[in-house]
């Protein structure tokens, strides 16, 4: 059963010399252009704020830029290809908004997104950034299961040393200061920079989360096209980044114990299924690929292959001795 989107609180009306205030959408694409018009038409049903829509093409290969065309509200930027932290960037310096929201070309905003954000923002107007729930959906953009937080974390750092339980990007509705002083994404991560960026701003500022649903993750099939199946670049860019983290969490014992189970359990994650990959491309002797899979399981994962190597060998010795 899918579950219903919790009615957004509306945000406290503006006076009458207060101008709404104005919240850029910053949408980047690469080779989404399918699904770009849902994602700049949910934008667009927003309320509650004025729109400052822009259409980062990262070099798109397909027709991305005809799509934006047929959105005259939208602002549309090309650059030539970068990666999708360099495209978030891009967006951020060239709108203009108070408040920042990335959506993903092939994700949607539900309606009441950013009047929902903003209402937390005016319960809690310290915050460097504020965060509501997602559902998935499928790739033809039928609605599926809605992703449930257990709690809302009071220390949101430590929550997410634990693990990303924020997930989405396109649920966080960002101060546009705080990601300035905060130099934006780090374009070195070809993924988990999102999850970088949130750790680093809630280490250092305080944020909020409220229990609206607010955006639409599309679910790929196995081998769908999303970045998340490349599980030596996810275990990789991972990995750098919770290892960043030991500086900051080396005098908290609450915070180490989270970080490293948080390793462990993204170590085995991804790891097992990069050895999972890994059997797959030997056989098709997919020889370049396997060597590039190994040295990522080898450097970020060695107890993999320990436990592996471990397990191998008790089977040979059972089979000997029988």
């Amino acid at each position: 059963m899918v579950s219903l989107p919790t009615p957004a609180p509306a945000p406290p009306p503006a006076s009458p010399t207060e101008p709404a205030p104005l919240v850029s959408v910053v949408i980047p694409c690469y080779g989404q252009a399918r699904f770009l018009g849902e994602a700049i038409e949910s934008a667009l049903a927003q309320t509650g704020a004025s729109l400052d829509i822009i259409v980062v093409d990262d070099g798109s290969p397909d027709n991305t830029r005809e799509v934006a065309a047929r959105y005259p509200q939208a602002r549309y930027v090309y650059q030539v290809n970068q990666g999708i932290s360099a495209a978030r960037n891009t967006g951020l310096r060239e709108s203009h908004g108070e408040y920042i929201v990335f959506l993903d070309a092939d994700d949607r905003l539900l309606p009441g997104a950013i009047a929902a954000g903003l209402a937390c923002f005016a319960r809690h107007p310290e915050s460097a950034f504020v965060y509501g729930d997602f559902r998935f959906m499928a790739e033809s953009g039928t609605p599926l299961e809605r992703r449930v937080r257990h709690q809302l974390d009071l220390d949101l750092y430590g929550g997410l040393l634990r693990r990303n339980h924020i997930e989405m990007t396109s649920t966080v509705l960002f101060r546009r200061a705080v990601l300035e002083a905060s130099g934006g994404f780090i374009t070195e991560l070809r993924s988990a920079e999102d999850y970088e960026l949130l750790l680093r701003i809630a280490r250092q500022h305080p944020t909020h989360g409220h229990d609206a649903l607010v955006a639409e993750y599309r679910r790929y099939g196995r081998f769908g096209s999303s970045l998340s199946h490349d599980p030596a670049n996810m275990l990789r860019s991972t990995m750098v980044v919770l290892h960043a983290q030991r500086p900051f969490a080396r005098d908290n014992a609450f915070y180490t114990s989270q970080l490293e189970g948080c390793i462990r359990f993204f170590q085995d994650y991804y790891g097992g299924e990069l050895i999972g990959e890994l059997r797959s491309l030997v056989h098709a002797r997919a020889w370049l690929r396997a060597l590039r899979g190994t040295l990522v399981l080898a450097r970020y994962y060695p107890r993999g292959i320990i436990r592996r190597v471990a397990r191998r060998a008790r089977a040979a010795a059972s089979l000997a001795s029988n």
